[in-house]
C-alpha cells in the first residue's frame, strides 16, 4: 500500500544552483538567460518531493530547483531552450519512515522553452515512470536502531562501513542506514561496547531494492522486518501551517487520491475553520498532531481508513465522523461531537452498516437533545465497536423517550478496557446487538448483558 505522509509547514524550495546555467548579478538578472525567460516547476499533480537537474548524474552542485509535493515553485530564470531541455528528477520517498532519493534512468523530460515567456513545467507523477511493485532502488539497505549503551558500528568482514551520511557511529538511541551489497547477510556483524562481532540473524540474506530493519539491544541483533522499496511502499512528507493550510491538504486528498493510497498529515497549529472531508473509497488518512484542536468532520467511504493520533476533533456537523470504514483512535485522540439529532444518531461518532471502530485510547463525547437520540455513539445492525481503551460519554437532555448519552449498540462491541459513563441523562449504554469481553490479547471471555448503566472494563473484566 501506498503512503504519502503530508507534513504541511514544509515550504517550496526552489533555487538556482547550476553557474553555467544562470548565476544572480547585483541588477538581480541572471547571466546567461534572456531578462524574461523563465520557468515554473508544477508538482501539483506527485505528492512526492523532486529536485530537477539538467543531467543524469544529478549532482547536488547542478540542481536547478527542489520543489515539495502538491505545490508549485517560484519563478526561476532560464536559458532559452526552443529545440528543447531535457531535467532530470530525483523523487524523496520515505519506506517505513526511512529516506530514499530515487534516480531512475528513465525519470526524464524533454520541454522546449521559448524565449522572453514564463513557461510551466508540469512535473511527471513517480508512477509515470514506475509501477507499484517495482525497485526504487538499486542495491539492498540495512536499518539498525542502536537500543544499546554504547557506541555501535558495522563491519563487513574486518572493515568498519559508514552509513548514509558518512558516519562510522551509531550513538545509543539513534538509528543509521547503510548500503550493503546483495546476498548472504553473514559478511556483516555489529559492535558495540563489550560486545563484539555480533552477527546478524542467521540465514538473513539481502536483497535487491530491500530494506532491512534491524535492533540492536547491546547483545544480539534481531531482524524487525524486511520490506521492498516501492512505490506501494513509499510515503511523502508535508507539515500543515501557513504555507500549505490544512485544509488545502484534505483537499488534494479528496480530490487526488487513488485507491490504495495511504496518507499523514502532520498538524502542528490549531484549525478554527470548519471542514468537512469525504475520505475517498480505498484510501487511509493518518492525522498526527499535539493534542491542538481541528475542526473537522469526515464521512469515511467503504474501504477508507481514517487513524487519529494526538488530535482533538471537534465539529459543529452531526454525527461528526460517519464510517462506512475504519476509524482508528490512538492515545490523545478526542472526537467531540456537536448536538445530535435524529433517532439513533449518534453525535460523535456513527458506524453504518459493515463500518468499524477501534478505538485504543482517547475519547469521544457527544451530546443529543432529540426524543430517542445517541450522545456519543450509534451502531447500527451489522456495525462493529473494538474498544481496548479510552473513554466514551455524552450528554442526553431530552426527556421524551429512550435516550442515550454514551452508546447505543444493535451491532458488535467488543471491549477489552475502557469506560462508558453519561454525563447527564438517558441511558450511558443501550444495548440491542452484542457486547463481547475480551482481554488485552483480544480472547475471549465472555458476553456481557447490561444495558441503561455505566460500563467501565479492565482486562476483560467488568468492574
Amino acid at each position: 500500500m501506498k503512503r504519502l505522509i503530508f507534513l504541511a509547514a514544509l515550504a517550496v524550495f526552489a533555487f538556482a544552483s547550476c553557474d553555467w546555467l544562470f548565476d544572480d548579478d547585483e541588477s538581480g538578472e541572471r547571466n546567461g538567460s534572456s531578462a524574461g525567460t523563465r520557468i515554473v516547476f508544477d508538482n501539483r499533480a506527485n505528492p512526492f518531493p523532486v529536485s530537477v537537474y539538467p543531467n543524469s548524474a544529478r549532482r547536488p552542485a547542478d540542481r536547478i530547483a527542489s520543489v515539495a509535493g502538491a505545490q508549485r515553485s517560484r519563478e526561476i530564470d532560464f536559458i532559452p531552450s526552443p529545440g528543447g531541455f531535457r531535467f532530470y528528477l530525483s523523487y524523496s520517498v520515505s519506506v517505513e519512515g526511512i529516506d530514499f532519493s530515487v534516480n531512475l534512468a528513465n525519470a526524464h523530460m524533454l520541454f522546449s522553452i521559448p524565449e522572453d515567456v514564463t513557461t510551466p513545467v508540469p512535473i511527471s507523477p513517480l508512477s509515470a515512470f514506475v509501477s507499484p511493485t517495482d525497485a526504487l532502488v538499486s542495491g539492498a539497505y540495512l536499518y539498525i536502531r542502536n537500543r544499546g549503551t554504547s557506541l555501535l558500528t558495522i563491519a563487513r568482514g574486518v572493515n568498519v562501513i559508514r552509513d548514509e551520511n558518512g558516519q562510522e557511529n551509531v550513538n545509543p538511541g539513534a538509528s543509521a542506514l547503510f548500503g550493503v551489497g546483495t546476498g548472504n547477510a553473514s559478511a556483516y556483524s555489529v559492535s558495540s561496547g563489550m560486545a563484539i562481532g555480533v552477527q546478524l540473524p542467521s540465514g538473513l540474506t539481502f536483497q535487491n531494492g530491500h530494506v532491512y530493519i534491524l535492533e540492536f539491544d547491546g547483545s544480539t541483533v534481531s531482524l524487525e522486518r524486511e520490506v521492498p522499496i516501492t512505490l506501494g511502499n513509499s510515503a511523502a512528507i508535508f507539515r500543515s501551517g501557513s504555507d500549505m493550510p490544512l485544509g488545502d491538504l484534505l483537499a488534494w486528498v479528496q480530490a487526488n487520491a487513488q485507491r490504495g493510497d495511504s496518507y499523514v498529515i502532520e498538524i502542528n497549529s490549531e484549525y478554527f475553520r470548519s471542514d468537512h472531508l469525504e475520505l475517498p473509497a480505498g484510501v487511509a488518512l493518518t492525522l498526527e498532531g499535539d493534542g491542538r484542536i481541528v475542526r473537522l468532520s469526515v464521512l469515511i467511504n467503504s474501504g477508507a481508513t481514517l487513524v487519529l493520533n494526538n488530535i482533538d476533533l471537534r465539529s459543529s456537523l452531526h454525527p461528526q465522523i460517519n464510517v462506512f470504514g475504519t476509524l482508528i483512535m490512538n492515545e490523545g485522540s478526542s472526537i467531540s461531537g456537536p448536538t445530535g439529532s435524529g433517532t439513533s444518531v449518534g453525535g460523535g461518532v456513527r458506524v453504518h452498516g459493515v463500518g468499524r471502530v477501534t478505538m485504543n485510547s482517547g475519547s469521544i463525547f457527544g451530546r443529543t437533545d432529540t426524543a430517542g437520540g445517541v450522545g456519543g455513539v450509534s451502531i447500527p445492525p451489522g456495525g462493529m465497536f473494538y474498544m481496548h481503551g479510552g473513554t466514551i460519554s455524552g450528554r442526553a437532555t431530552s426527556m421524551v423517550g429512550v435516550n442515550v448519552g454514551g452508546v447505543f449498540n444493535s451491532g458488535v462491541f467488543r471491549i477489552s478496557n475502557g469506560s462508558i459513563q453519561r454525563e447527564r441523562g438517558g441511558a450511558a449504554f443501550r444495548n440491542e446487538g452484542t457486547v463481547q469481553l475480551v482481554d488485552a490479547n483480544g480472547n475471549f471471555v465472555g458476553i456481557l448483558n447490561i444495558t441503561n448503566a455505566d460500563i467501565n472494563v479492565v482486562n476483560g473484566v467488568l468492574q
